[in-house]
């Protein structure tokens, strides 16, 4: 025990451990390995230190700071270990106790400045908090996407209702456009200059992208574009609705529109434009135009078919033998007449077909087996006062053909057959009836009142030349009308003018 005690102790009465320590190897050695290890420890520390801190730019600035101070304190005490491990060998006593000197006051400035550095490094959280912190923000992460999956889903629903009304109010504006279109309704939009926000059709041979962005002064013709504009001012003035029939041009081809103009408000209740709705009526005025025409018709042909009948009756009368025979040949004239008018009626007094004005006075015969009647001929259409002449001459030719020519007879045949033919005043029309297979013919002994509708009322009231002849194989009557007594044909139809 004492050798012990002497070796980390010394013996008493030995000079002191500076001046004894080179004579104790044993001593010595382990001292100076001590020092240097522990000197190369603090550099290996602070290598780290300075490695961990390059690694981590992100730290706040009491980490930094920590940092800098514990690697200064790891510096000056590996240089104080290597101070004395170098004293051991060469002893410099002013040196050590410098440089224990200097690194006190270093450790203690170190102290003092890490002191305020303490309760923020308190505050930093554990490897618990931040797992209990980082399972909170996984939760919240999760619920978050749980909503934004919730929110996806709604979306996409949104996104379906929003196509499938999309869709819906396409099919609904497809349906409205055809029911205007097919209804010949315009709907428009302007502002408070008249100015063409949006139009729903093409609308007097405009296109709609050469309608919008223009006025009512460069899209309208003249005539009829001031009772437009009219309209339009007064509901923007008022602020109240305006209606009004508008025609626009002139002569035949005029259009009619029936304008209901609504004023447009903006969400605060100012008027910023105006809505019209024009309903196309022209065909309701082109009606009403020719209802009043045959009102005034009406009343000239009645009077003139009084005298017809009158004259018809009269004539009747002076070639019949008999009251039986009389009312016969009357009623058989009164049909004729009654037939033409059927026609008229059905074409709404615009005119009559050629055809089908032969045919309904030959109609018994065509229903015959065996039709002893050949009708050739393209579409013609008569105007109206030429019907019930012509109708009535033609039924007196097919009457006497029944009694006394090719229709009274099995073999007899009548060819009525008609063609265009041009004229001084236009293109006229040649009627030909033939007769053949009939008995001989040959002039009548007295003029009666077939006759008389023929070559005299024909060439009068019609402006036609006829000539009628009794030829041996059969009557032949060739009536040429004239152009001014054709109708042109209608849209949709036929139409006089």
């Amino acid at each position: 025990m004492s050798a012990i005690s002497d070796w980390l102790f010394g013996t008493a009465g030995e000079m002191p451990l500076e001046g004894d320590m080179l004579r104790r190897p044993d001593i010595l050695i382990p001292q100076a390995a001590a020092d240097l290890i522990l000197a190369t420890s603090y550099l290996a520390i602070l290598s780290g230190l300075i490695w961990f801190r390059r690694r981590r730019p992100d730290l706040v600035r009491d980490h930094r700071l920590l940092a800098l101070l514990i690697g200064c304190f790891l510096a000056l005490s590996a240089a104080a270990r290597l101070v004395d491990a170098i004293s051991i060998w060469r002893p410099v006593p002013g040196m050590l106790v410098l440089s224990k000197a200097a690194a006190a006051l270093a450790f203690a400035a170190i102290i003092v400045a890490m002191v305020p550095l303490l309760p923020n490094l308190v505050r930093l959280p554990s490897a618990r908090q931040l797992h209990e912190a980082n399972e909170r923000l996984r939760r919240e992460v999760a619920a978050h996407e749980s909503t934004l999956l919730e929110l996806e889903t709604a979306r996409r629903d949104l996104e379906s209702r929003v196509a499938e009304r999309t869709k819906d109010l396409g099919l609904v504006t497809a349906r409205f456009k055809t029911a205007l279109r097919g209804s010949k309704v315009y709907v428009s939009s302007q502002d408070r200059n008249l100015r063409y926000l949006a139009i729903t059709e093409p609308m007097l041979g405009l296109g709609i992208g050469e309608i919008v962005g223009r006025t009512d002064e460069e899209v309208l013709p003249a005539e009829g574009r001031e009772e437009i504009i009219a309209l339009k001012r007064r509901a923007l003035d008022s602020g109240l609705p305006s209606d009004g029939e508008v025609g626009i041009g002139q002569g035949p081809t005029a259009l009619w529109y029936d304008f209901h103009v609504e004023p447009l408000l903006d969400a605060a209740g100012a008027v910023v434009g105006v809505t019209c709705a024009a309903v196309d009526i022209t065909e309701r005025r082109r009606g009403e135009d020719h209802l009043r025409l045959l009102l005034r018709e009406l009343t000239h042909r009645s009077k003139n078919l009084l005298a017809v009948i009158q004259a018809m009756a009269r004539q009747t009368a002076r070639h019949a033998g008999s009251i039986e025979a009389f009312l016969d040949r009357f009623g058989a004239r009164l049909q004729a007449l009654a037939t033409s008018h059927d026609l008229l009626i059905q074409e709404s007094w615009h005119g009559v077909s050629l055809d089908g004005l032969v045919r309904s006075q030959l109609g018994s015969y065509l229903d015959r087996t065996g039709s002893q009647v050949l009708i050739v001929g393209d579409g013609v259409l008569l105007k109206p006062d030429v019907a019930q002449s012509l109708g009535l001459a033609l039924h007196e030719l097919s009457s006497n053909a029944e009694k006394f020519g090719a229709l009274s007879v099995p073999n007899g045949r009548v060819s009525i057959a008609w063609r265009r033919v041009a004229q001084s005043d236009g293109e006229g029309v040649e009627l030909l009836w033939a007769e053949s297979g009939g008995p001989s013919v040959g002039p009548p002994a007295r003029r009666g009142f077939g006759t008389l509708v023929i070559e005299g009322n024909l060439p009068r009231s019609l402006d036609a030349r006829v000539d009628l002849a009794f030829a041996a194989q059969g009557v032949r009557c060739r009536i040429l009308i004239p152009a001014s007594r054709l109708s042109p044909p209608r849209e949709g139809g036929t139409r006089a003018i």
